[in-house]
């Protein structure tokens, strides 16, 4: 059998492996996290251009995650199914459930109610967190798979969206769990070794055969990527010049991949902010609103597949927009041609462009563009370390 190994060696980072996904973003610090100047939110509304900063994203998952223990008894090894576009409460739904020792099984808010019923089934879920452009699709899987209705959290209300009044919404369930005098949920606290095998996500996989597959991922997993990712690129190295640097202070990723894939929920969200950046959450793509976005917040880091980048290559109206904000580009979930690589190069002079490749089942990224490279094609990179 052949072997291969990175060309970055072992991975040299200490990985802990006694915590959880939110933990690890919310509570700890790691040698390789830089420091997130205190006017650089952690999340930006592209719609209606509300920041979201550490304090209120902690505050928020503590209010969430003491009312998802003391309403529903909501606890360890249980598992919350998040159906719903991007939004700034996603990754408080997702850090809330982990909080209370439970798992998040994301799903595409483009299914039909079979296929959201089907999912629902097969990783037992017993919470539905739903936004409400797709909450009568939501409530008609929930019957198909006796779910019910008080098992259902919007997360949020909005006029032009009709909703059950008594469906409580994510803000009146944190206002809940910040202001009740009850005794408060005891964040379960891991062992050495606990989080390679405590489950933190159930992601769907198309598989290669049948219907979709839940891949299991464990809190360690995601942790761990989100290191390898940090070391391959000498992230928090003070011996790296600024102008080296692939993430440097006030820089601004675009939120547009959707985040109950893996390679947004990892690499565009996790690993974004983990590497000290904003992340403008985009509830959807289209075209010309996502060319204002990256003028509007001047985004700097683009994660993108294939189509969006023909777009930005052969679309007419690129060329109306000023992207010279833009420094780096990753493409994944499938090749790209080395014509379009040169024409994106072409359209984006100065940015760095590159391809990675990963898998749900490796929980994201097992290759990525090297530091230093500006443009490559033809490939996917090279392993990352570890």
């Amino acid at each position: 059998m052949t072997e291969f190994t990175s060309l970055f060696g072992a991975l040299d980072d200490n990985i802990p492996d006694d915590v959880s996904v939110a933990q690890f973003i919310l509570d700890r610090h790691h040698p390789r996290r830089p420091v997130r100047p205190a006017d650089a939110p952690w999340l930006i509304d592209d719609v209606s251009g509300r920041k979201v900063f550490y304090e209120e994203l902690r505050t928020r998952t503590y209010g969430l995650a003491n009312a998802l223990h003391q309403k529903y008894g909501f606890g360890n090894n249980d598992v919350a199914c998040i159906f719903s576009p991007n939004d700034v409460d996603y990754p408080v739904a997702v850090w809330a459930t982990h909080r209370v020792g439970g798992a998040v099984s994301t799903a595409n808010p483009q299914y039909t109610a079979q296929e959201l019923a089907y999912q629902l089934t097969a990783i037992k879920t017993t919470l539905l967190l739903v936004h409400p452009a797709v909450l009568p699709t939501a409530l008609a899987a929930a019957k198909e798979v006796g779910l019910p209705l008080s098992r259902v959290i919007l997360l949020k209300r909005l006029p032009e969206f009709d909703a059950p009044a008594n469906v409580p919404t994510l803000d009146e369930l944190v206002h809940l769990g910040l202001s009740s005098t009850d005794a408060p949920f005891a964040e379960p606290q891991m062992h050495a070794g606990e989080a390679k095998t405590k489950i933190g996500f159930y992601c769907f996989s198309s598989g290669t055969t049948g219907r979709p597959k839940a891949v299991a991922i464990s809190h360690y997993a995601l942790v761990a990527n989100v290191i390898q990712a940090a070391c391959m690129t000498r992230l928090g190295d003070p011996t790296l010049p600024e102008e080296d640097r692939r993430y440097r202070a006030g820089d601004i990723a675009s939120g547009i991949l959707p985040l109950f894939h893996i390679y947004g929920l990892v690499v565009n969200l996790h690993q974004m902010l983990f590497s000290g950046m904003s992340v403008v959450l985009m509830p959807k793509f289209a075209f010309e609103p996502f060319l204002a976005s990256i003028v509007s917040h001047r985004i700097t880091h683009l994660m993108l597949v294939p189509p969006m980048i023909v777009l930005l290559c052969k679309h007419p109206a690129s060329t109306k927009y000023d992207l010279s904000s833009v420094r780096a580009v990753w493409s994944g979930a499938a090749p790209l041609t080395s014509e379009i690589v040169q024409r994106l190069a072409a359209r984006l002079p100065g940015a760095m462009i590159g391809q990675g490749y990963g898998m749900t089942e490796t929980a994201t990224t097992v290759s990525s563009m090297r530091l230093g490279q500006k443009v490559t094609t033809g490939g996917a990179g090279a392993l990352i370390p570890g």
